[in-house]
């Protein structure tokens, strides 16, 4: 569970990730037939990274692209550093940029 949002608006969800994807959902008990209330498609995205000095909160951290930043806060270090970690990867492994 974390909060995403924009500063101003920090709203606590459960939230997933999947194929390349944040599945947000307004409920913990999350089933194969519950439906998200927002879906993060992370190919749209290029970076992520700390920034609790940005939002002065605790185990904050960024996802942005070149037009958008979402900032998400979690309850603990290491929670931070494992949704990071496995964002960066995903961001990587979904990167719709082609090397010639």
């Amino acid at each position: 569970r974390f909060r995403i949002g924009y500063p101003s608006v920090l709203r606590p969800n459960w939230y997933i990730l999947k194929n390349g994807k944040i599945l947000s959902f307004s409920n913990s008990t999350i089933t194969a037939e519950s439906k998200p209330v927002e879906i993060i498609y992370l190919c749209n995205y290029s970076a992520v990274r700390g920034t609790e000095d940005a939002l002065n909160k605790n185990h904050a951290f960024e996802v942005a692209s070149i037009s958008e930043t979402i900032y998400l806060v979690v309850d603990s270090v290491d929670a931070k550093e494992g949704w990071i970690s496995s964002i960066a990867r995903s961001i990587i492994q979904n990167s719709t940029t082609y090397w010639d």
